[in-house]
Parts: structure tokens; C-alpha cells; sequence
């Protein structure tokens, strides 16, 4: 056998694909559902590769205990996405139970004693089998190695069964533990579960307080990233299968395994701010465990923001009162393991006079901003700062100093301050003001120049003290002025925040959308909506339709959570609307649509899917509308529902969406009602985008699809500048879309697509995924089309790719490789045969 045949064979046989793991894992199995209800049956399947998994044409079978047939559970016959580390979860539809565990999927199947599950792409499963577990006494093809075991076939008892972290050894027995009613482990693993999924037997079923946020990273040195640790209050593991820890912005991160006592998640997804944000950790159930605010986030001030390199711990591991005062700031983070707390360094304290000041006195209560004016003492109150000698001896505080900011220092002359008592000083008496937007009050001892105690502040909202909780060490806002008394820490109540969403331009005659519905309150509370147009129409819903009157000059919207009001006014401007010039580009489209008319029917569009729902909102995506002749509209359209029910879409689905069409100030937008309203007619289109330099780039092009290439800069919080030599934009990354400024590098050179748009801050792109980011230019190549249209520099073209299913290509390929080497095989050992 010639030589080169040998060595194609063995090339052929290290280029074939191969997969270690399987893509989708059985996660959790629940039978019987305990106390008799046998319909209560859940399967919970996990996405266990470091992408975004489409479950179209896969299939969710079961067999009884000796079976060959399959009983089909599910099948996804429509893109269906499941998040990386994501789980989908199919229950029971008896008496509600799917819609308790809010399942993504429900029929009336029901799982039994000596049954088998698995995964496949094809109706007989065979060599398209996925993944499967089986468990009892059964012999249907479905064990992997050995069943599950051991079991009780008792129907009042609730079985789980509970896949250890995301083990596969392709054994049932050992990879599944058996949880009953008494959530007792009758399953201890026969081989250990993999390092980082914890141990013990049995899982604790955790609640608030039991796992808490510990420890974390958000301004990271040089060596280091961002991180956060939590920590296990149980006595028992915690399955964090299904939990999530999600930032202020939206970003999520899936955790999986077991928490034994520390577990650390590097790199989460999204980005804390080094500033302050929002850290929130949720069960499996989606309830949240635990939060921390730090910095100031949303208007909201919380415990203190780390410094480069520095970590926001708390005082005493695991420890949670529910204050921000249970954390402080710490120079030496201890990833995984005890906290350690040392303080910034600073210059050494002078030594004492020699009077020997005996005790210890403490800045206890500030009031930079009491109501009224903050320059005389009125029923209101006064600016005032208090100290507190903390000491059971008297304190002289003659040459004491107390200093606001850059003004001269308040010195005391002979004054004793009694033991355990408090000193109130105000504004008139030192002469010190104190400022409403931030400032530091300094409190130094006689003939020291190092403060003994220094408290900052920012934005000091009118009426409210910051006080000091000596129990945890650390400073809040409060409702109560305590001035002269122990502090007391009343929280206050912050007023709802208000987004108000309507047009720009309107006319009278024209029937237009309102939409108030994002508006929340910061504690939780319920809101009540009220609007108000110039014509006397009121209503009480948070999204109003209105046919506009020649009185409707403004709209005002009020909410209010019971306590608070807070309301906002716009001006309704008589102008024509914009539609005309937004679908000008395809005339086909603009000839259903009655432009000009008054937009009460409703209206059906066609078009490609270009920004999947959630990627730049949770209440709309975007849409490039197509002509008969497939031509794509330059400018996409806004498809928006206020109940954020859509179906699954992705990128590059051919919809049609059925609703009513009318402007908004950035928009046109097309509002359905519910998911109903969209027909998925195809898949794997792509939109070619405009390959522009960066001067070409007008506020005309707004809500195009452009392609750039350039050199980063500079990199922001929010995203960075690209430059390629002809000017320089703003690429901004938005949190769904996983992408970070720290994924990409200052001084190289990267092409990118994505959404233009027309910002008050000017003009920026709008990247949809990490698909329309990469480094260094590439040039295009498209396969196949569907519409025969060229792809044009200056027009954006929808194009059906030829490779439709790359998954269900590379099986092709793996097959035909397959057959080759076995053809070259069989060649091989009848040529060694002939030599001999």
C-alpha cells in the first residue's frame, strides 16, 4: 500500500470531530412528586458547552422498563435557545404544577418507577442518542453502564434524582444521587463527584441568609480579575445548579456544582463597576438569597466601593444583619478562603501631649441638608455635627480640631464632654458648612496632624442624618436626626422612579401609544399610574392609547407608591410623522401601509430579525423589513410588546408580525399584543451589512446596519473608541450581549458590525453579539443565496445562508470521513495480507 495512503488515513482520522462531552446533560429528574400526586414530574436539562445551544429538531423521549419504543415528552421544533450553563426545565401540566416551577415547556406525560429519559435528533434515537439515564429495574437501551439505584417504588415518596454538578462519566449509577421526601441522599456516590461540585450527603435547602455574598473584587489589580465569593451558612452543601449571580446592569452568570463552604465566580459575566453597582445572587427558583449595593448605583448609596486592587468583604465571614454595615474595605482579598481585613495604611499617629487624653471621641451624626434653609437654625432643624465620647471617663477636648473640606478648622477651647454623653455642635456655633452634594469631616486629636476619624459623604438628600452604627462600624442614611440621643437608623422611602415613552411628533387625528410601564419603585412597593392629557382624558393603566385631540398639547404621567408621587410632563409638537422616510427604502412595504393615515388598524410586516429580544431591551427587538422582492428596508423597524411576550427568535429568523405601526422619538415601532402576533417563516437569513469608514457615518444612517474596521484607542467602562484613520466612533457594549471592554485589546485593530444609532451623546455602534466583533478586517464571504441580490457596500441585503444546520454538517462530514477511513483501513490491512 502506497505510503501516502497511510499517512491521509491517519491525518483523516485526527481531523475527525469529536465531542468529550455531551452537549446537553439530563441535570434533575423528579417521580411521584410525593403525597400521592403522580403527576408531578419534572426534567430539568442542562446546556453544558460555553455557548449559546439551539434545542431545534432535538427530541426529549421515554421508554417503560424493557422497551424499545419511545414516547416522545418534547420536541423542539422551532429555534428554541438555551443560555450557556442555562437549564430548560419540562413539568407536569396536572393541576398547575408546570405553572408553579414556571416551566418552560408542560404536557400531560408522567414519568414512572422503572423508566429510562434521553436526548436525540431523530424519532428512533440510535446513534443520534444525546444523553439518557435510566433508573430500577430496566433493560431499555437507555442505561448508561448501570441504572440508578437504589429506589423506593413508593408513590407518596418524592423522588429526585440529581445529577452531581455537571458530572459525566457516562455511569447513571455513580453521576446521579436519589434525594426523597426527607431530602435524604439514598445514593451516596460511588465514585467522587469532581473537586469544585463540593461534597456531603444531601444538599441543604438553602434561604436567604443561609448562602450570602462574602467577599469581592470589582476594581482588580493588575494580576487579578474581577470576582466574587459567597459563603455557606448550612450545615449541609448547596446545589447551586440553576443559581445566578446577576449585576445591576442585567448581566447573568449560571453557576452549577455544590458550595461547600467558599465558592468563587471569576469573571462573571456583565461588569461591576468600579464606582458601584448591584450584586445579586438567585436560587435555582429565581428568588433572591442575597444582595449587596456598593458605591452608589441607581441613585442609591450602599457600602463603601473598592479601590484598585482593594476587596469588599465582610467583618466576620458569612455574617448578615441585612445592613451595609456588616461589610468593609480590605487591602489583602482572600479568594476562596477567611477573610483577612487590614486597613489602608496611612501616616503614624503622633504621639499624645503629655496631659495623657485619656478616651476616645467619635463624629457619631451629621445633618448636611436639613429641610429648609441650611444656615439657621429653624423648626426644621439645623446642619449640626454631633461627637460621642465612647469612654466611661470625662474628655477634655480643649485643642481638639474639627474640619469640613478646605475651611478653617474649628478649634475647641476648655470643654468637657462628659463620659457616655454626646456633643452637639452646629453650623452657627463652628462656622463649618457643610456641603449637600459630598464632603469630609475630619476630627483631629491636639497636636496631631493625621485625622483620627474621617467620614465622607455624597449627595445628601434634604432632611436625611448620617448616623453611625456602632454595632457594625459603618455609616447610613437615615430618616431619624437623633442630635443628642443614640442614633437611630430609619431607612427611607425613595420615590418611584418614573420612564415615560412616547413620540416626539404627533398630530391631532392620530392615535398614539403611551407607554409607562418600566417605571418601578426602588423598594418593591406597588405603583399607581395616572395620566393626564391637556383635554381632560385621564387614565389609570400604565399604558394608555390615545386618538389626539387639537387640545392635547401635553400628557403628564403621576405615580406613586402610597407615599411618594413623582410625575413628568411632555410636550405633544404637531409635526408629520417620520414613517414615509423610514420605509422609503422599500416601496412594496410602504404600499401596505396607509402612511399619514391614522394608526388604529392593524398592520402586517415581514422581515429578518437583526437584534433578538433582550439584547438591547427586554421589551422589543428589531426588524428589518423586506419588499416582495426581498429587498431589506435600510432602516429597521422596532417590534415592541409592553408584556415582553415573545416567541424564542434569533438572529436571522424570517417573521411575519402582525400590529400597529407609529413613531416614537428614536423608533418607528411596530406594538404587538402578545407572542401570537409573530409567525416564524424561515430560518438562517443574514443581513449584509453596509461596509462604510467611520466619516461616512451620519446621523442619517440611525438605525442602519454598518460595518466598521479600525485601531481601538481607548477603552471605556462602557465600551471604546475605534479609529481607522478617517475619524473615530464609539462602540458600545451592551450587558446581554456577554461582550466587556476587557474582552478586547487598546492598539489593535478589530472589524466590527452592528446598530447605528443616534444618541444624545452622538453617534454610536451598537455590537449585537460576539459574532459581529473580530479582530483585524476579514473579508466577506457569503454562502449561497436564497434572493438573488448583490451584496452592495452602500445597500443592506438579506441573504439565506446555504448552511442552514452546521451541527447537522459536520455529522455529514464526520460520516463521510468515517467511510473513507474505513475504506483506507480495509486497503491497508489487504495490502499488509499481499505482502506477506
Amino acid at each position: 500500500m502506497p505510503k501516502f495512503v497511510l499517512v491521509l488515513f491517519i491525518l483523516l482520522i485526527i481531523a475527525l470531530p469529536t465531542y468529550a462531552e455531551a452537549p446537553l446533560l439530563i441535570s434533575e429528574v423528579q417521580i411521584t412528586g410525593g403525597d400521592g400526586l403522580t403527576k408531578n414530574d419534572y426534567i430539568k436539562i442542562f446546556n453544558n458547552t460555553n455557548d449559546v445551544f439551539n434545542l431545534y429538531g432535538y427530541r426529549l423521549v421515554k421508554r417503560t422498563a424493557s422497551s424499545t419504543t419511545n414516547t416522545l415528552i418534547k420536541s423542539w421544533t422551532a429555534t428554541t435557545t438555551l443560555s450557556a450553563g442555562g437549564f430548560y426545565l419540562w413539568a407536569n401540566s396536572y393541576d398547575g404544577f408546570a405553572g408553579s416551577l414556571n416551566a418552560d415547556a408542560s404536557s400531560t406525560d408522567i414519568i414512572s418507577d422503572d423508566n429510562g429519559l434521553a436526548i436525540c435528533q431523530s424519532t428512533l434515537c440510535g446513534d443520534s442518542l444525546v444523553d439518557s439515564v435510566a433508573w430500577g429495574n430496566v433493560n431499555n437501551g437507555f442505561i448508561e453502564q448501570e441504572a440508578i439505584s437504589p429506589y423506593t417504588h413508593n408513590s407518596k415518596v418524592k423522588q429526585i434524582f440529581k445529577r452531581r454538578g455537571n458530572q459525566d462519566t457516562n455511569n447513571n449509577k455513580n453521576d446521579f444521587e436519589v434525594i426523597d421526601t426527607n431530602d435524604q441522599n439514598l445514593n451516596p456516590p460511588a465514585v467522587p463527584p469532581p473537586a469544585s461540585s463540593g461534597g456531603g450527603s444531601g444538599y441543604c435547602a438553602a434561604t436567604a441568609g443561609q448562602v450570602v455574598i462574602n467577599e469581592f473584587v470589582s476594581n482588580p489589580g493588575e494580576d487579578d480579575n474581577e470576582w466574587v465569593e459567597i459563603f455557606n451558612n448550612c450545615g449541609q452543601g448547596v446545589n447551586l445548579d440553576g443559581w445566578i449571580l446577576e449585576d445591576g446592569a442585567g448581566g447573568k452568570t449560571a453557576l452549577s456544582g455544590s458550595l461547600d463552604k467558599f465558592f468563587v465566580i471569576d469573571s462573571p459575566k456583565g461588569q461591576l463597576n468600579n464606582a458601584g453597582d448591584l450584586i445579586i445572587l438567585k436560587d435555582a427558583s429565581g428568588t433572591t438569597i442575597d444582595q449587596v449595593l456598593y458605591g452608589t448605583w441607581d441613585e442609591q448609596a450602599g457600602a463603601p466601593a473598592p479601590a484598585k486592587g482593594q476587596s469588599l468583604a465582610r467583618i466576620k465571614d458569612g455574617q448578615d444583619s441585612d445592613q451595609d454595615n456588616d461589610w468593609t474595605l480590605t487591602n489583602q482579598p482572600t479568594k476562596g478562603s477567611p477573610n483577612l481585613i487590614t486597613q489602608p495604611t496611612t501616616q503614624a499617629e503622633e504621639p499624645a501631649v503629655a496631659s495623657q487624653i485619656t478616651g476616645d471621641v467619635l463624629i457619631n451624626e451629621i445633618l448636611p441638608n436639613p429641610i429648609g434653609a441650611d444656615d439657621q437654625a429653624g423648626p426644621n432643624g439645623y446642619e449640626f455635627i454631633e461627637l460621642l465620647n465612647q469612654q466611661d471617663k470625662d474628655i477634655n477636648l480643649k485643642d481638639w480640631r474639627l474640619a469640613v473640606g478646605e475651611q478653617k478648622n474649628y478649634i475647641f477651647g476648655e470643654q468637657i464632654l462628659k463620659a457616655k454623653n454626646y456633643l452637639v455642635l452646629q453650623r452657627a456655633q463652628t462656622g463649618l458648612v457643610l456641603n449637600n452634594d459630598k464632603d469630609t469631616v475630619k476630627l483631629y486629636k491636639p497636636d496631631t496632624s493625621t485625622a483620627q476619624q474621617s467620614v465622607s459623604y455624597a449627595r445628601a438628600a434634604e432632611g436625611l442624618s448620617y448616623v453611625y452604627a456602632a454595632s457594625s462600624k459603618n455609616w447610613a442614611w437615615s430618616l431619624a436626626k437623633t442630635p443628642g440621643s443614640p442614633n437611630l437608623i430609619v431607612k427611607p422611602n425613595q420615590a418611584p422612579k418614573i420612564y415615560l415613552e412616547a413620540p416626539a411628533n404627533v398630530q391631532p387625528g392620530q392615535v398614539v401609544f403611551f407607554d409607562g410601564a418600566d417605571s418601578f419603585d426602588p423598594e418593591g412597593s406597588a405603583l399607581t399610574f395616572l395620566w393626564e392629557f391637556a383635554d381632560g382624558f385621564t387614565s389609570r393603566t400604565p399604558n394608555v392609547e390615545k386618538l389626539l385631540t387639537d387640545k392635547d398639547s401635553e400628557v403628564k404621567l403621576t405615580i406613586s407608591d402610597g407615599w411618594l408621587t413623582t410625575d413628568k410632563t411632555i410636550k405633544l409638537t404637531g409635526a408629520k410623522t417620520k414613517t414615509t422616510a423610514v420605509l422609503a427604502a422599500a416601496p412594496a412595504l410602504a404600499d401596505k401601509v396607509a402612511l399619514g393615515a391614522a394608526k388604529t388598524e392593524q398592520f402586517k410586516l415581514e422581515g429578518i430579525v437583526v437584534v433578538e429580544p433582550g439584547v438591547f431591551g427586554s421589551q422589543y427587538f428589531y426588524l428589518a423589513p423586506l419588499d416582495e422582492s426581498g429587498k431589506a428596508a435600510d432602516t429597521v423597524i422596532q417590534v415592541y410588546n409592553s408584556k415582553k411576550d415573545f416567541p424564542t427568535l434569533r438572529q436571522g429568523d424570517y417573521v411575519e408580525a402582525t400590529g400597529e405601526l407609529y413613531d416614537i422619538s428614536t423608533d418607528t415601532r411596530l406594538k404587538i399584543t402578545s407572542a401570537k402576533a409573530i409567525t416564524i417563516l424561515d430560518h438562517d437569513y443574514i443581513i449584509v451589512e453596509k461596509r462604510l469608514a467611520i466619516n461616512q457615518l451620519k446621523a442619517e444612517l440611525h438605525n442602519q446596519l454598518i460595518t466598521v474596521a479600525g485601531k481601538i484607542t481607548e477603552k471605556k467602562s462602557a465600551g471604546f473608541f475605534l479609529d481607522d484613520g478617517s475619524g473615530e466612533i464609539f462602540v458600545e457594549l451592551k450587558t446581554a450581549t456577554g461582550l466587556s471592554p476587557k474582552h478586547f485589546t487598546a492598539g489593535k485593530n478589530y472589524q466590527i458590525s452592528g446598530l447605528l444609532r443616534q444618541e444624545k451623546s452622538g453617534l454610536k455602534l451598537f455590537p449585537r453579539s460576539g459574532k459581529d466583533i473580530t479582530e483585524e478586517a476579514v473579508s466577506e464571504a457569503v454562502l449561497g443565496e436564497k434572493i438573488n441580490q448583490p451584496a452592495s457596500g452602500t445597500q443592506a441585503v438579506a441573504i439565506k445562508t446555504a448552511n442552514q444546520d452546521k451541527q447537522q454538517f459536520w455529522q455529514y462530514l464526520t460520516i463521510t470521513a468515517g467511510g473513507i477511513s474505513l475504506v483506507l483501513l480495509v486497503l491497508l490491512i489487504k495490502s499488509s495480507l499481499v505482502k506477506k
